[in-house]
């Protein structure tokens, strides 16, 4: 009998260091990977960008955006996020930030990538990035919609926290929920 309970706690142990361990090295999502554009952005998504929301003039600082790249099991195309700001010039100073906050954009390639790896815009808006550091601007979450990640949107109006819910919809993002959450939930 002490002997089986040996056993049985020797598996036991065994078990959960290789579920900790496979769990430590399973590819999740990043929700705050916001990278420099110009380091991690097909050049053809630069162009486009570029070419969809820059005057002449401005074309150079398109590298300098951020973006993220989220992926979830199960997401059929590559989902591309741009901040729009850029690194070295503050809000005020940037081209495509104004009173309605800083415009942020949604990308993903073409179905058959005939005009040389082009690319759908699937979002275009403006958010106030002016939120305290523990609460994101986006969020991607686990969950699907029409194979691709719903987006949390948080904004401040007045003291108040908005949570938006975004999903794919007639291959433009839509806000499907909005919710009013307290300060005091928040923090």
């Amino acid at each position: 009998m002490r002997l089986y309970a040996l056993l049985l706690d020797c598996g036991i142990a065994l078990s959960l260091t290789l579920i900790v361990g496979v769990y430590q090295v399973w590819p999740r999502a990043e929700n705050s990977a916001w990278q420099p554009l110009a380091s991690v952005a097909p050049s053809g998504l630069m162009m486009q960008i570029a070419r969809d929301n820059l005057t002449s003039g401005f074309d150079e600082q398109v590298g300098q955006m951020k973006m993220m790249r989220p992926w979830q099991p199960g997401q059929v195309k590559a989902l591309y996020l741009i901040d729009s700001r850029t690194a070295d010039l503050s809000t005020q100073e940037n081209p495509l930030c104004g009173a309605l906050g800083c415009a942020f954009f949604g990308y993903v390639p073409t179905d058959n990538g005939e005009q040389n790896g082009s690319f759908q815009s699937v979002l275009s808006l403006y958010l106030d990035p002016s939120l305290p550091p523990e609460i994101p601007l986006i969020e991607v979450t686990n969950t699907l919609f029409n194979d691709m990640p719903e987006l949390v949107i948080h904004q401040l109006e007045d003291d108040q926290l908005i949570q938006m819910r975004l999903v794919l919809s007639n291959e433009q993002y839509e806000v499907v929920e909005t919710q009013y959450l307290s300060s005091e939930q928040d923090g």
